[in-house]
């Protein structure tokens, strides 16, 4: 279920704005400011299913930067003639750090060697409810939100407040492991 990390409704609320005049504004910085927050946490905050076609081993770690790994959904073979699915029964997915380890079960004892045509893995990613979002990204997309809609006017201000807003997203921040 798709959701929204900050609605319109939140951002508005938070900047103390009633009137709809500021509208598209306000939704151009809110998206904006969840970008900014996915770059800097080096994670997807809504959930979303993502597709990634790679030359893999036979058992490999998935975390397509800048995704949180949930699961996976579909494994597939990319042939010449075009795709063959891949049986869930045939592959594991376990979680391993905030990625997603991949093994296709297979008859070789040499989990790293590579298959020779290259998989399209459809992969679940980010959180799954804005509860599981935590409290203080959603306050920091807040505060960016203000400081940016306090821009418009080209004001230069709010530097401390952007600063403080990344370095608490940075806390959450997945560094790549491959």
């Amino acid at each position: 279920m798709i959701f929204e990390v900050v609605t319109l409704a939140e951002v508005k609320a938070y900047l103390k704005v009633s009137s709809i005049a500021d509208d598209v504004t306000l939704e151009m910085i809110r998206v904006g400011c969840i970008g900014t927050a996915e770059q800097a946490t080096n994670r997807t905050l809504n959930e979303r299913e993502i597709t990634v076609s790679a030359p893999l081993c036979l058992s490999q770690r998935l975390a397509p930067a800048p995704f949180f790994v949930d699961g996976i959904v579909t494994v597939k073979m990319l042939t010449e003639t075009g795709t063959a699915d891949i049986p869930s029964s045939a592959w594991i997915a376990e979680p391993v750090h905030q990625q997603c380890q991949l093994t296709l079960l297979a008859v070789t004892e040499q989990p790293n060697q590579h298959i020779r045509d290259p998989l399209q893995v459809t992969l679940n990613a980010g959180y799954k409810t804005v509860g599981d979002v935590p409290a203080d990204i959603r306050l920091a997309i807040l505060d960016l939100c203000a400081v940016e809609f306090s821009r418009r006017g080209g004001c230069d201000c709010g530097a401390g407040v952007e600063e403080a807003a990344l370095k608490q997203l940075r806390k959450h921040r997945i560094s790549r492991v491959f």
